[in-house]
């Protein structure tokens, strides 16, 4: 993340911790994500429920 706008660029956002760290869920660029998104098969994943023990999600 260092040379992207987020940290290099003085952008300050909610996608940064007060020390500027920046947590990412994803680790390339949003093309990258895209691409992957577009690509997606549904049917190559199996989805299952799972009980959860605090009653919340």
């Amino acid at each position: 993340m260092k040379k992207t706008v987020w940290v290099s660029g003085g952008c300050r956002s909610w996608y940064q911790a007060a020390d500027g760290r920046i947590d990412t869920l994803w680790p390339g660029t949003a093309v990258s994500y895209w691409w992957q998104m577009k690509r997606f098969k549904p049917g190559d994943y199996r989805v299952t429920e799972e009980a959860t023990t605090s009653g919340t999600v």
